[in-house]
């Protein structure tokens, strides 16, 4: 069996492809499963559009799966269900996505590229959800509104844009990631950026908030950590008229 299509209305508890030689299984069309063995098939390609949860451990596993679509209804995605999976490249989470449990995307090691087009960037978000993924390209849309606290300690993001849409950068959010350039998207409604925010993102070059008209406060936390400690800026802008409350900030940036 090469590929294999199940389309009329079923609900599969398991689907155990192991040791078939399967390489697209089309799920789109009413089929609805629990959970998938296959870690032991060629499949590379999954597309789960009927799916509006995914269960625990549903793909976990899946060592040749590149490929998966998921439904534009989809609301959570369980424990442990794409851990492992380690030809995944990409990733794609639908604005309908409300819960990522823990682990779900755990050890899929060459997983580089994130796309979130809901607002879930909450506490700890990679080290919950991604830890062992090489996540070096964030891509959010205008559905994010808090990118939440320690949110991406442990990835690996070179630049980042943030969208008009947040509203406020929680604590350690960006906490010594290798960052090159920050900027933030047209008419940005940014209010807030939290103590050690960009702590030691020390290959910073540019922090471009010129489009950040109503930054109210920048906090420090403390004395010793700022939310710029340990940057090395050279091109620092921001766009309000009123400055707003520092904390201690600007003895914290270099430049």
């Amino acid at each position: 069996i090469k590929s294999l299509d199940l389309s009329n209305h079923v609900k599969l508890v398991t689907l155990d492809c192991s040791g078939n030689p399967l390489n697209g299984l089309d799920l789109s069309k009413n089929v609805t499963i629990e959970r998938f063995n296959g870690s032991t098939t060629n499949i590379t390609a999954l597309d789960l559009t009927a799916n509006t949860s995914l269960s625990e451990m549903l793909c976990k596993d899946c060592y040749n799966l590149s490929e998966v679509i998921f439904p534009e209804t989809l609301a959570a995605i369980q424990q442990e269900a794409f851990m492992s999976c380690t030809s995944l490249t990409s990733l794609t989470l639908p604005a309908s996505v409300t819960s990522l449990s823990q682990d779900a995307f755990r050890n899929c090691t060459k997983l580089s590229e994130l796309n979130i087009n809901s607002d879930i960037i909450g506490s700890s978000f990679y080290q919950n959800h991604f830890t062992g993924a090489p996540v070096s390209t964030v891509n959010m849309n205008e559905n994010v509104t808090t990118i939440g606290e320690s949110a991406f300690v442990g990835a690996q993001i070179g630049s980042i844009m943030i969208p008009a849409s947040v509203t406020k950068i929680e604590k350690r959010a960006f906490y010594r990631q290798p960052l090159i350039s920050v900027s933030f998207a047209k008419n940005s409604e940014l209010q807030a950026i939290g103590s050690y925010a960009f702590y030691e993102c020390e290959n910073i070059e540019s922090f471009d908030a010129s489009n950040c008209h109503d930054i109210k406060t920048i906090l420090a936390g403390n004395s010793l950590f700022g939310a710029f400690y340990g940057c090395a800026i050279t091109d620092f802008k921001i766009g309000t008229v009123t400055p707003p409350d520092i904390d201690e900030y600007y003895s914290y940036l270099n430049i």
